[in-house]
Formats: C-alpha cells, structure tokens, sequence
C-alpha cells in the first residue's frame, strides 16, 4: 500500500495549483452569482407582468359586474312598469266589458 507523503516544502508548483483552485472557485461563484441575479430579475419581470395582468382582468370583471347590476335593476324597473301597463289594461278592458254589459240590459 502506497503512502502518502507530505512535505512541509512550498514549490512554485504549489502554489500554481492552489492559484488556479482559487480562480476555478472564485469563477465559478462569480458567475454563479452573476446568473443567479439575471433570473431573479427575469423571474421578478414576468411575476410583475403577472401580477399587472391579473389587476387588470379583476378590473374588467369588477366594471362588467357593475354594468351587469345596472342592466338588472333597469330590467327590473322595466319589467314592473310593464306589468303595472298589463294591470292597468286589463282594469280598463274590465270597465268597458261592464259598462257594455250595463248598457246592454
């Protein structure tokens, strides 16, 4: 079994080793973190259009529901005015169905 050996001597190949550990480190957070803050940025862009498109759908729906409600009570309105018409028609077609029957006898 082979066994390792230590040197407490420090080469030139050492220390090119350990500088060239640090910089692939060092890279690799660097532009792991320069990454990661363009998608967060993408990531909040598209939340924002999100969140602005759905206000405005809420916005859309809050106005037709108000018109919807409008358009209820004016049906309404109508509607009670239009049998409030049939009612008064009909009194008056009994009256002259009576005052033809009073004459008549």
């Amino acid at each position: 079994m082979v066994r390792p050996y230590f040197s407490p001597v420090i080469s030139l190949g050492n220390l090119i080793q350990v500088i060239s550990v640090v910089a692939m480190i060092g890279g690799g957070a660097i532009t792991s973190y320069v990454s990661l803050r363009s998608d967060i940025a993408v990531s909040g862009e598209r939340a924002g259009k999100a969140i602005a498109d759905v206000n405005a759908r809420v916005l859309v729906l809050e106005t037709r529901r108000e018109i919807d409600e409008r358009f209820q009570q004016e049906a309404r309105r109508d509607l009670g005015r239009l049998l409030e018409a049939v009612a008064d028609l009909r009194v008056q077609l009994v009256r002259k169905q009576d005052s033809g029957s009073t004459a008549g006898k």
